[in-house]
């Protein structure tokens, strides 16, 4: 990794840890190897490239700090749901800003954000709960209404803060009381929130709204 200046970002952890403290196990662990991250990373590509228009893939490990070890390697991909880049384009001909905010790397963030439509500038990568919520705050700052679209407890802080929560269940999976519970709407395809959006138009005329 240092060799070929591979850089890193954390993307969560039980408790606050710094980029020190990781590159100290990354760069001084003995029994992990590189071939350990690229075998997951052929075998999400092998699955999944040939039948997505586009995946953005992620990969990582999981480190042990009480024993300053690398526990597992995985990688992760990831492609928008059916029907989310035309919601995109409805939502912006609605005068809707829309934004990302994801754990992601910001580099494949971008990626994905050029395919759906949602300009660079408008992407937040390697965001923690705590980024995501901040990002809601500083976004009721400058417009009237701000939804938050989100489907885990990654994403229960800035659901919280946002003016109208929306959680989504198309991405299958477990979810806690607490993001029902928070949750304003909850639906199962992405495309509902062209609705929401256009329901709150109606009752509030003039407002401006961010997802």
């Amino acid at each position: 990794l240092k060799e070929h200046f591979i850089d890193f970002g954390i993307s969560c952890g039980r408790k606050v840890i710094t980029q020190d403290d990781v590159a100290a196990i990354l760069y001084h662990e003995e029994h992990a190897v590189v071939g350990d991250l690229q075998e997951t990373i052929r075998d999400v590509w092998v699955r999944c490239s040939k039948h997505k228009p586009i995946m953005a893939i992620n990969s990582g490990a999981i480190l042990n700090i009480r024993t300053c070890a690398i526990e597992f390697t995985l990688t992760a991909g990831g492609s928008p749901f059916p029907g989310a880049k035309e919601t995109i384009t409805r939502l912006h001909q609605l005068g809707v800003a829309t934004f990302i905010a994801s754990g992601d790397r910001g580099s494949k963030l971008e990626r994905m954000g050029d395919y759906l439509g949602i300009p660079r500038d408008r992407i937040y990568g390697v965001a923690t709960p705590t980024m995501k919520a901040q990002i809601v705050q500083d976004l009721k700052k400058e417009y009237s209404t701000v939804l938050m679209v989100g489907d885990g407890i990654n994403d229960l802080r800035a659901m919280r803060e946002s003016d109208i929560a929306i959680l989504s269940e198309q991405q299958s999976g477990e979810r806690i009381e607490a993001l029902f519970n928070t949750a304003d709407y909850v639906i199962t395809e992405v495309c509902e929130v062209i609705g929401i959006v256009e329901g709150i138009a109606r009752s509030e005329p003039g407002s401006t709204v961010p997802i």
